[in-house]
């Protein structure tokens, strides 16, 4: 069975699905920053999805390529292992191939790739200090979903739900690409089954907002890593609210049990401020706060995770070579493989991508 879902069949699942829901939490998971800022969230066509390849038009990009650039935000650095760019290459590849079958072109993500690493090393080594090889990572508001490749490329088990629906639609065909006959959508499954295998063991799950606010918490789908990273301050307080409260009866059955992001987001919604006070009001304690956040449930022994990162994020190094390349080299491409938005970025802010020609 094809687990591609339209913008069609997606609009009138949720009418389906949310026909008797309360006004408060459809108003909770409205996308209601992408709406104040004009930003659209449904398509008409399948080809607009193009414009969801890569996201380069912000004015921190051509920063992220200066030799040594730092960007504390997204716990950036500009050095990169050849580990790591041999996972980004792999994502990179499966895009362009899904591209080029969707859009007749060839394309390449550049920053919003790139500027996953970060997490993904961090995840990566919460794993070693677990004594794990992978863990089980859920994923709130993915955006273009790179970070879910690069962790379901690597082995890691990997959910997520959104509540844009052009962005799920994006999301729904690249993990379809990354992950195969593993991947399960769960808007086309039976939401009144969380017991069901395809919920709780399938290696990739993608789950509409309402099987989110119907079935978080209560599937017993094991989760190590809750992650929701520049979309907290961004969220209804109510969504947002909810999302730490569900969250903690899972985390707590982990011997992990993180919730991590690097940034609250733009704080149009909430504040840092109220947010950290709802995490504590809700049985969290914070266990960092420098070089990125995570919250932990308030009884837990974090001592080995603090000194883990008391120096920073350890690169992704399996093979010892060493961080020794730089954003040119982790995502250079040629012209023909920009993403669309790279023409426009260049214009408005004077941005040199890495092209090979």
């Amino acid at each position: 069975m094809s687990e591609i879902i339209t913008m069609e069949r997606y609009i009138a699942l949720e009418a389906q699905a949310t026909a008797e829901t309360a006004l408060p939490i459809l108003t909770a998971f409205t996308p209601i920053t992408y709406h104040r800022n004009g930003v659209p969230v449904e398509l008409s066509s399948e080809r607009e999805l193009i414009r969801y390849v890569d996201h380069n038009f912000e004015s921190e990009i051509p920063g992220l390529f200066k030799p040594d650039a730092r960007f504390a935000p997204a716990c950036y650095v500009n050095r990169f292992t050849a580990d790591e760019k041999a996972l980004v290459d792999a994502v990179r590849d499966h895009v362009a191939r899904m591209s080029g079958r969707m859009f007749g072109r060839a394309l390449r993500p550049i920053s919003n790739l790139l500027v996953q690493v970060a997490p993904f090393r961090i995840l990566t080594e919460l794993a070693r200090l677990a004594g794990r090889s992978s863990l089980s990572v859920y994923e709130a508001g993915p955006g273009l979903g790179y970070l879910g490749a690069l962790l379901a490329i690597s082995g890691h088990s990997y959910a997520s739900y959104d509540v844009s629906p052009a962005l799920y639609l994006w999301q729904n065909r690249l993990m379809r690409e990354i992950i195969g006959d593993d991947f399960r959508e769960g808007a086309l499954l039976d939401a009144a089954a969380p017991d069901d295998p395809a919920f709780t063991q399938t290696r990739g799950l993608h789950v509409p907002w309402w099987q989110h606010y119907a079935m978080f918490g209560v599937s017993p789908r094991p989760i190590d890593v809750v992650y929701a990273n520049s979309n907290l301050c961004e969220m209804h307080l109510v969504c947002a609210r909810l999302l730490m409260r569900r969250a903690l009866p899972l985390l707590k059955t982990s011997p992990l049990g993180l919730f991590v992001f690097m940034s609250w987001g733009f704080q149009g919604q909430s504040t840092a401020e109220s947010l950290h006070a709802e995490f504590v009001n809700e049985g969290y304690r914070r266990v960092q706060g420098l070089s990125f956040k995570a919250y932990a449930p308030a009884d837990r022994d974090t001592t080995a995770i603090e000194q883990a990162f008391a120096e920073g994020i350890p690169f992704y190094d399996p093979t010892g070579y060493g961080p020794r390349l730089t954003a040119d080299d982790l995502v250079a491409l040629h012209r023909a493989e920009a993403p669309v938005d790279v023409a426009p970025a260049m214009e408005y802010y004077g941005w040199k991508p890495p092209f090979l020609d």
